[in-house]
């Protein structure tokens, strides 16, 4: 779970909005180095976005996560630099990122995701027509080969 939520702040958000920290206490009182570890990394993920009342009446665990877990080094979580931007963009991107999954799943597991093909196809000659507004494309650019075989050999003398 921790490896879902980490620098995701929709994720996050929603942790704290359905309270689970009464649900994650538990589990710190379980005598396992592990569990206790990443149960205060999620904890560590949701702080900047609990109130001031939540953190006073928790103190042992904001404790325990400084003293269990290992500080990054720009790690400003118990003091929220920019809480309210990461709030604003939080939902478009957990949405974009959802949408990406979705299109990758029909592209390739068509039959498992009850996809039409021709829709398919469609995307996949937008997705071909970008390519090539930017150079990318088989036309011969400087994005491929070519079909022209490179040589090595000499280019390496000077290392």
């Amino acid at each position: 779970m921790q490896k879902i939520c980490k620098h995701k702040a929709h994720r996050n958000l929603l942790l704290v909005q359905y309270k689970s920290s009464t649900i994650l206490k538990k589990s710190l009182k379980i005598p396992q180095p592990e569990l206790r570890l990443y149960t205060l990394k999620l904890f560590k993920g949701q702080v900047p976005y609990c109130g001031r009342k939540w953190r006073q009446s928790n103190m042992r665990v904001i404790t325990a996560i400084y003293l269990y877990c290992r500080p990054e080094l720009r790690d400003d979580w118990l003091a929220g630099s920019d809480v309210d931007a990461d709030v604003e963009e939080a939902l478009p991107l957990e949405q974009a990122l959802r949408a990406l999954t979705h299109w990758h799943n029909l592209k390739r597991y068509p039959e498992q995701m009850g996809a039409d093909m021709t829709v398919l196809e469609d995307e996949q000659d937008f997705f071909v027509r970008e390519l090539e507004k930017m150079d990318f494309g088989d036309d011969g650019g400087d994005g491929g080969s070519g079909g022209e075989e490179v040589s090595w050999e000499g280019q390496m003398e000077g290392w």
